[in-house]
């Protein structure tokens, strides 16, 4: 008799337990910012991710979309002149989807490394070379130059750690650190925070 009482308290302890580990949402919304290094520069970077919460909250698929702004000077020189020129910013639009595990089985805190495809859209300006202008006298004016614009498609792919905490039920705080590889612009990493919301 007293194994059968046993036996019954464990049983309704570990339905406990696992009733209390069960996720009641699906999806989540997480803005935050992150600061990408790439060549000597770092650059700060809002994102937005969405994620969908499967297997109990143990694995995570997310797409996030970050954009970076910056000023763009294009310097040249032509016979012993150096000239400068504020061309349009340099802009990049960066979308990322990552699937990720969570190596910890807890309700408050998630510790996930994930990975997938990324794409980004970048717009830029370069200077070319230079043209100089003269006077009808022949006295040197000005100096043109010239620009190419671009605007291209660049695949690569990102891989992710991230550990996070939830306050309450539906709000949580996280920090992230990335590595992204993407073709024509090389490896860039990064490390950022966010804050969220379950639903």
């Amino acid at each position: 008799m007293k194994k059968i009482f046993l036996t019954t308290g464990f049983c309704l302890a570990l339905y406990s337990f696992t009733a209390a580990q069960v996720v009641t949402y699906k999806n989540s919304i997480r803005i935050g910012a992150d600061i990408m290094s790439r060549g000597g520069t770092d650059d700060f970077v809002p994102v937005i991710r969405y994620a969908r919460h499967l297997a109990n909250d143990r694995i995570v698929l997310a797409g996030s979309l970050g954009y970076h702004k910056d000023q763009n000077i294009l310097y040249a020189s032509d016979l012993g002149y150096k000239v400068s020129l504020e061309a349009r910013p340099r802009q990049r639009f960066m979308f990322d989807l990552t699937a990720s595990f969570d190596l910890i089985r807890s309700p408050r805190h998630a510790f996930r490394l994930g990975g997938g495809p990324s794409v980004w859209f970048r717009k830029n300006e370069v200077a070319t070379g230079t043209t100089p202008v003269y006077s009808n006298g022949g006295r040197l004016i000005g100096i043109d130059i010239t620009r190419d614009r671009t605007e291209e498609i660049n695949p690569g792919y990102n891989l992710a750690a991230e550990y996070e905490y939830t306050f309450g039920s539906r709000v949580t705080l996280g920090v992230r650190a990335t590595r992204v590889d993407i073709s024509k612009i090389g490896v860039s990493s990064g490390a950022g925070f966010n804050i969220g919301y379950r639903f």
